[in-house]
């Protein structure tokens, strides 16, 4: 629990102090239900940082197979290819690959309800055979819904 609370204080701080960090996908207006309209399995999430002030978020989920999405600000890195995304997610230690062969990764990019421009960067993490990638800790989605429950009854700040 401590370490989840940490994660939950790390993403309060990005959330709160815009210009200590580069942007952070914010869902503040998004509760995660334990499977969503299309039948895929809200599993968990992570946050934390890639960088001194690049940090990322997380969700993973299942479909059949299962994906970890990665959130990242696209700030400075406009031009990145999907082989850059992972190897700056390797390097930083918050991705490793079990096995030679994987699955490709995917990304594109989206603009945020803020105006902020990310990459989402989908990886499979394993199928019904293998695991392919470690994507480290992740952490129950009600941890999340809570703190985003309470962030929307806070009262606004004018």
């Amino acid at each position: 629990m401590a370490y989840v609370d940490e994660k939950l204080t790390f993403l309060q701080d990005c959330l709160e102090h815009p210009g200590k960090y580069l942007p952070i996908v914010d869902h503040v207006w998004q509760t995660f239900p334990a499977r969503n309209e299309f039948d895929e399995v809200n599993i968990g999430w992570n946050a934390g940082l890639i960088d001194g002030k690049r940090p990322f978020f997380c969700e993973c989920w299942a479909d059949g197979c299962t994906v970890i999405t990665y959130f990242i600000s696209t700030e400075g890195i406009e031009d990145y290819t999907v082989g850059q995304l992972e190897e700056m997610l390797s390097n930083a230690d918050i991705i490793s690959y079990n096995c030679q062969e994987h699955y490709e990764a995917s990304a594109m990019t989206f603009t945020d309800h803020s105006g902020n421009e990310f990459y989402s960067v989908n990886m499979v993490v394993g199928d019904e055979e293998k695991t392919y990638t470690d994507g480290g800790m992740i952490f129950s989605f009600s941890y999340l819904n809570k703190f985003n429950q309470k962030r929307n009854k806070a009262p606004s700040e004018s």
